[in-house]
């Protein structure tokens, strides 16, 4: 999408084909097979052609490309505004469009420098690649390194990538060199990652059996700016896990099993929330995110909602623990009497309502 966006703007400079080597002009783009095709005064180009861009008043070079029979063989520069070469590269494969060279783009006050094989399709040499593709090094690269650094020069990120994945050590540092994330990235596709606060915290933890389908393996930890465990699951080989988080006291907060269902995360088994003061905010459980019955607790502990989906009945308490109504086959009674809208009768209940329409996949909410 972003490079979508960044050739429709590229297009709507005045973009002009000169002449260089044999190639007069005028030129014609014509797609022919599939492919883009380029023609000078009606002939196939040949040679190296020159681009210019007429942003505002200025005119200059972004892009000198070789061509064999219509195509770019693979020999190309591409130029900044202040015509500096800042990408150059040379074909290495045909078939597969790979290409081995240098990029250097610059956005945000960042520099991003690749050094590798990239894969770029000789359409988009012809039309769309310009000096405003500034995410290109990480979008195309194969085999190679990629390091980016801040204006003052202090290295943001560096990595290798093989194979178009990351391998080996990866880092990224904050302005001020403090380390912001670590990587280690195996050809097995397994990896382990840290990241931390600008304070030099530990923020997060996790590996991987599988870093590029984004599959966990082991522990997963989060952690508060201070310091404190917010967020820990365990994985199983299977892809199950087991999730905890925790308040900023250390309590817990929520504890809830999770199953690898068809590559997904869904919810199966006991699920229990809590409240800050460590007692039982409600007890739930799932069958594949379905949730089958529940029990919801005031803040002071008393039962306030009781819920079984597949039996289809129900009981609501008030806060000093009387039974307001029940549910029966769908439908609600106060004192054996059938209530219409029961939800509306007591605001004091309403504690309960809120916590009940906050668990995941509450099917039991009123219209």
């Amino acid at each position: 999408m972003k490079r979508i966006l960044r050739f429709i703007l590229f297009l709507l400079l005045v973009i002009v084909f000169v002449s260089c080597d044999n190639n007069k002009g005028p030129f014609e783009i014509r797609r022919e097979g599939g492919k883009l095709i380029l023609y000078s005064d009606n002939k196939l180009a040949k040679g190296w052609v020159d681009t210019n861009i007429n942003d505002g008043n200025v005119v200059v070079k972004s892009k000198s490309i070789e061509y064999k029979k219509g195509i770019p063989t693979g020999n190309f520069k591409i130029y900044d505004k202040n015509g500096l070469v800042i990408i150059e590269a040379k074909l290495k494969n045909k078939e597969k469009n790979i290409f081995q060279g240098q990029m250097v783009t610059i956005a945000d006050d960042k520099l991003r420098k690749a050094i590798g094989e990239f894969s770029l399709d000789t359409d988009y040499l012809i039309e769309g690649i310009s000096y405003e593709d500034i995410d290109l090094p990480f979008e195309s690269i194969i085999n190679g390194d990629i390091e980016v650094k801040y204006k003052n020069n202090q290295i943001k990120y560096r990595g290798k990538y093989k194979n178009s994945k990351r391998i080996g050590e990866h880092v990224s540092y904050f302005e001020n060199g403090n380390l912001e994330a670590k990587g280690e990235y195996r050809e097995d596709g397994s990896a382990n990652r840290v990241e931390y606060y600008m304070n030099g915290n530990l923020a997060l933890r996790e590996s991987f059996s599988d870093y590029n389908n984004r599959i966990h393996n082991g522990i997963y930890e989060r952690y508060y700016e201070s310091g404190q465990l917010e967020v820990r699951e365990k994985y199983f080989e299977n892809g199950d896990s087991i999730y905890k988080e925790f308040y900023f006291n250390g309590n817990l907060k929520k504890k809830c099993n999770y199953r690898n269902y068809d590559e997904e995360k869904v919810l199966n088994g006991e699920y229990i929330e809590y409240y800050e003061n460590g007692k039982v905010k409600a007890n739930a459980y799932y069958s594949n995110n379905m949730l089958e019955k529940f029990a919801i607790n005031y803040s002071n502990g008393v039962l306030g909602f009781l819920g079984d989906r597949k039996k289809g009945n129900g009981k609501m308490y008030l806060k000093n623990g009387q039974l307001l109504l029940s549910l029966e086959n769908g439908k609600y009674y106060m004192n054996g009497v059938f209530a219409y809208n029961p939800y509306g009768i007591e605001a004091e209940t309403m504690e309960v309502k809120k916590i009940l329409e906050n668990l995941p996949y509450s099917n039991y909410v009123a219209e």
